[in-house]
């Protein structure tokens, strides 16, 4: 079912079920929250062997990590809905540097941090419900990110 609304020159097209809607119905099983314990085993399925350590009580910390061509990524789960990939550089860019980043590049976000370190990160909310599928391409789009920062922390500093 479709409805058009006409605005001067502009048509605009509004597809009256919206796409998540469409999957649900479809049988494609939405994720709407996860746990981290349940984001390390979707990240080592996609095949990155993950490490999980303790704290200096052993318990096991709120994060892992996994490597993504050589990079440590940090995985988060910091709420139910919310999962969080960060990585942390120790080059100290120009402002300018990062925001050209932020300005070229979508899906990830580049900070300096209370540390001073340069943070790469994306997020995924879950709220609505996602599929697998936008998870994981959303993982592999962040292993790609993490390099494609680190060539352009390198470019730029030969500027």
């Amino acid at each position: 079912m479709w409805a058009t609304a006409t605005a001067g020159l502009c048509s605009l097209v509004v597809e009256a079920e919206t796409p998540v809607s469409a999957l649900h119905q479809q049988g494609t099983p939405l994720i709407r929250s996860m746990t981290l314990e349940d984001f390390q085993k979707l990240v080592q399925a996609m095949g990155f062997e993950c490490n999980r350590e303790k704290d200096a009580a052993g318990k096991p910390e709120s994060y892992f990590i996994f490597r993504a061509e050589g990079y440590k990524v940090v995985g988060q789960v910091p709420a139910s809905t919310i999962i969080s990939l960060f990585n942390i550089f120790t080059d100290k860019p120009s402002v300018e540097t990062y925001n050209e980043w932020n300005k070229l590049n979508r899906f990830s976000r580049v900070y300096l941090d209370t540390d001073g370190n340069s943070v790469l990160e994306a997020e995924i909310n879950l709220d609505g419900g996602v599929t697998r599928e936008h998870i994981e391409s959303t993982v592999k789009d962040f292993r790609d990110s993490v390099v494609r920062w680190a060539r352009f922390v390198i470019d730029h500093s030969k500027k």
